[in-house]
């Protein structure tokens, strides 16, 4: 349980400032039926400038596509409509914290709940969303994800339309919606990545004499200690190595002070400093992401050589941060464009956990941590066999994540980064693409499979459990059990469903469900499929009546009766009931229905007339004559 701030800092006194601030009347207005999100916050907005006739409009919207989306519903309305968020330069930012000459829209995102106050607002128009990150330690990765907004954020944004004059917040959501909100966003440390938490506390001593206001959680704390043992950072005790204690003077995630301790004896930790850089700012290629190139490697290229989609200011920044970083690891500030190739090996480093490698088709990838990801089909890495995944877009709803920013990696890199963290497996399965066994020898790291040798034999063992899976997979008709068996098997079903459990169950599932004891021990030397025909599946099943029944069952079930005429009539116990088919004729002196186990198991006569056509069905032969 969290504890109060004021208890951990022993009893202090608490000191209260009340801000000043104006009355904001709410207006509830939910989106109409058949009414877009995006519709509904650009009615509003007008809304708002008609009712508000002095003073700007805030729109809290989550994130960058949510702008630009609103304000292209917007282009008509008579106020300038302008953007404030954390992708913009400081010189675009900066145009919203100054009044203009008219009345303004600005499209926000909670860049202005906290961090910057706009003056001349009198009107907020409240989308009711926020983009929050959210880390997941199952798969080792952080998202952004949106959600409704907390009843203290939307209290904080209601705020800002009353800093200079009584104003108005329009709530794209309902009272009673409200209501069901939570009260306050969660504290941070029970959804951030914790891994540089876990550091700093290895390097301070641990963890256990910590006093927390709220405690981290523990899965997601395991989860970092996992990956610092990974990284070399801590041991298999959980205590700092030598390494670990490079990492934490860095000043980087630990993940990036990785890979430049780990490059800079490779003669790569000019790269090194530079990825680092690249991956703590904010993307220099700007646009929408669905246009920004998944390739790290062009990010390299940007920066050596700009173009109008490159983010000037953010490159400035990632420069200084790379020459920061190169002195560090005593290597000049960039990198030449011959060790751009290098780049996925470097990722590698940092993120072990995200190397991944390309299903036998399509453009599915999975992590060495076992989760999947995806990335499009015209993409060019989409060719890849390996990928070093820098940043992952969990996709809310979806099983897989989506590939924003990564580089290709060979085998023979992985084999490097790794060294005897890999380990060999042999992989036997039945795979229901071919219908039979495949087996391998693979070398892997958690799910990634980085070598594999498909002339290894597989073991006794494996092979047949495989294909006891192949059956369970197939059905009983893999095994190939002949004509004679399976009427066999009816006539004992008969028996098994009239007679009692004194006769047992043979049917596919029983037969499925036993193959352990039954099928199994006859496997020795079967590796594949087609060695199936050499096992002599029928004898088996056979077996499984036991004495006396296999004589009794003649008597009980018998496979023909003898018709007056002479005819051996064959019985037909596949049905749900017995069934005999016989010309009429043929029954001429028959007074009654023959009986099958004196009588318990019934018996359908079909009488045909000479050309086999349906005449009459009866049970009761006495009553049809």
């Amino acid at each position: 349980m969290p504890l109060p701030a004021r208890q951990l800092l022993g009893d202090a006194p608490v000191i209260a400032s009340e801000g000043r601030i104006f009355p904001v009347d709410i207006v509830w207005c939910p989106p109409q039926t058949r009414q877009t999100w995006e519709r509904a916050v650009a009615d509003n907005v007008e809304r708002a400038l008609v009712e508000q006739t002095e003073g700007d409009v805030l729109v809290f919207l989550p994130g960058i596509g949510e702008i630009r989306r609103v304000h292209r519903l917007l282009q008509h309305v008579a106020a300038e409509v302008i953007e404030l968020h954390g992708g913009l330069d400081s010189g675009s930012q900066d145009q919203a914290l100054h009044i203009g000459t008219r009345r303004r829209v600005v499209l926000a995102t909670a860049i202005a709940q906290t961090s910057v106050t706009l003056p001349g607002v009198t009107a907020v128009v409240d989308g009711g969303l926020a983009r929050r990150s959210r880390f997941d330690p199952r798969r080792g990765i952080g998202g952004l994800v949106t959600e409704p907004v907390s009843q203290a954020a939307a209290e904080q944004r209601r705020g800002r339309a009353g800093r200079v004059r009584p104003g108005r917040c329009y709530r794209v959501w309902s009272e009673s919606s409200h209501r069901a909100l939570p009260a306050f966003d969660p504290p941070e440390i029970l959804t951030a990545d914790l891994t540089g938490l876990a550091l700093d506390l290895a390097a301070w001593g641990g963890i256990d004499d910590s006093r927390w206001l709220d405690p981290p959680p523990a899965g997601p704390m395991a989860a970092s200690v996992r990956l610092l043992q990974s990284l070399d950072g801590l041991d298999g005790s959980g205590r700092i190595t030598d390494h670990g204690r490079r990492l934490s003077e860095l000043g980087l995630h630990p993940r990036l002070g990785h890979m430049l301790l780990c490059a800079a004896p490779l003669g790569y930790g000019a790269l090194a400093a530079t990825l680092a850089a690249l991956l703590s700012e904010r993307d220099i290629i700007t646009g929408p992401p669905s246009v920004r190139p998944i390739d790290l490697r062009e990010r390299l290229v940007a920066l050596r050589n700009p173009t109008a989609t490159t983010d000037r200011s953010t490159r400035e920044r990632v420069l200084a941060d790379a020459r920061r970083f190169a002195e560090r690891a005593g290597s000049s500030a960039l990198p030449d464009s011959a060790s751009d190739d290098a780049t996925g090996l470097l990722l590698g480093f940092a993120f072990p956990d995200r190397l991944a490698r390309r299903r036998t088709s399509g453009t599915r990838f999975v992590l060495a941590n076992g989760s999947g990801a995806t990335l499009d089909t015209n993409d060019p890495l989409a060719r890849a066999t390996f990928l070093s995944i820098a940043e992952l877009d969990v996709v809310t709803g979806q099983a897989d994540a989506h590939i924003s920013m990564a580089a290709p990696v060979e085998a023979a890199d992985i084999i490097s980064i790794l060294g005897n963290q890999l380990t060999w497996h042999d992989d036997v399965r039945w795979d229901r693409r071919t219908g039979d066994v495949v087996s391998s020898r693979q070398r892997r790291f958690g799910a990634l499979v980085v070598e594999e040798d498909h002339r290894a034999k597989p073991s006794p063992e494996a092979a047949a459990a495989a294909l006891l899976d192949g059956v369970r997979t197939e059905g009983i008709s893999l095994l190939g059990l002949s004509t004679e068996t399976e009427r066999w098997r009816h006539r004992v079903a008969a028996c098994h469903h009239y007679l009692g459990n004194v006769w047992p169950d043979l049917s596919d599932l029983a037969l499925i469900t036993s193959l352990d004891d039954w099928l199994r021990p006859l496997l020795s030397g079967c590796n594949r499929r087609g060695d199936l025909a050499h096992v002599d599946v029928n004898s088996a099943v056979r077996a499984l009546l036991p004495w006396p029944l296999p004589r009794d069952l003649d008597n009980l079930a018998p496979t023909h009766l003898t018709a007056p005429s002479g005819s051996r009539i064959a019985i037909d116990y596949a049905a749900e009931i017995p069934t005999l088919a016989v010309k009429l004729q043929e029954l001429f002196g028959l007074s009654s229905s023959p009986q099958l186990a004196s009588g318990r198991i019934p018996l359908v006569i079909h009488l045909l007339s000479p050309a086999r056509r349906p005449l009459q069905v009866t049970a009761d032969l006495a009553s049809f004559w």
